[in-house]
């Protein structure tokens, strides 16, 4: 007597949404995901092994053809992380912005008013307000010529000082300084100063 066994109904997407996890799954293991490669490769590798994977689960794929097609892509995110540029510094997120005001208890009512911005920490004798709200986003300084953003801070990881000025000379050619205004800076080709600022 034959034995009638049930055939579960295939879910329209459901390959797909397999796939797409195998990949995510299979691109961090050979290294495709790496904070030198850009996010839009990534999606492209994974796009790529789903198709691999979802063509083997239809049978339209051997085993040894997926092994193979799978070491073709990892051997292209060598040469992606390989072909990477490398930089001296790791930069997490831009700390502030400094901007020259003419009125600073009007710039101060507007940061507060409009984007929920309290003072943090002020420098009364140079006219120097800080605002955010856990950390400083946006640095009041009531001075000539206003309306100009007079520099901006990067942070970056393992920030030493002396380090990064050696860095610096030494792979770009770039002289770091440090004043009131600006802090420990460069400038990059416009002539705008970059603050560079710990984590």
């Amino acid at each position: 007597m034959a034995v009638m066994r049930a055939v579960r109904p295939r879910v329209p997407g459901a390959a797909v949404s397999r796939g797409r996890r195998i990949a995510v799954v299979v691109s961090r293991r050979i290294g495709a995901v790496d904070s030198r490669t850009g996010s839009a490769a990534v999606r492209a590798m994974e796009t790529v092994i789903s198709d691999l994977v979802e063509r083997f689960e239809r049978g339209k794929l051997s085993r040894r053809q997926l092994i193979q097609g799978l070491t073709a892509v990892a051997g292209t995110a060598a040469a992606v992380r390989a072909g990477a540029q490398q930089t001296p510094f790791s930069s997490t997120r831009i700390d502030h912005v400094s901007i020259q005001v003419t009125d600073l208890p009007r710039s101060i009512a507007f940061y507060r008013e409009v984007f929920g911005l309290e003072i943090l920490n002020e420098d009364v004798e140079n006219r120097i307000v800080r605002m955010g709200t856990t950390s400083v986003l946006v640095s009041l300084h009531a001075k000539e010529p206003t309306g100009i953003v007079d520099h901006f801070a990067i942070s970056i990881e393992n920030f030493d000082q002396e380090a990064v000025t050696r860095t610096l000379l030494d792979e770009h050619g770039l002289t770091a300084e440090q004043n009131l205004d600006y802090g420990f800076y460069v400038r990059d080709p416009e002539g705008i100063p970059v603050q560079i600022m710990r984590t």
